[in-house]
């Protein structure tokens, strides 16, 4: 999240922060989110009824997404 977003957010909801740490927090808790649904999408893979490589192949690539930033 850009920290225009997270203000954005803060002002939405009426949540008053000050100082720096917030974005840093913010940052975090979307990178552990991010990397949980990666992990929740690849295990659909391997439990999908198709083919051991195919399974093995697609849980591999989502969960590779997270090492590259993305």
């Amino acid at each position: 999240m850009t920290k225009d977003q997270i203000d954005e957010l803060m002002r939405e909801n009426g949540i008053v922060v000050v100082g720096e740490a917030v974005y840093a927090l913010c940052n975090l808790v979307e990178e552990q989110s991010a990397a949980a649904e990666r992990e929740a999408c690849a295990k659909l893979c391997e439990e999908a009824h198709w083919s051991l490589d195919d399974r093995n192949e697609y849980a591999a690539a989502i969960r590779a997404r997270g090492q590259h930033g993305d």
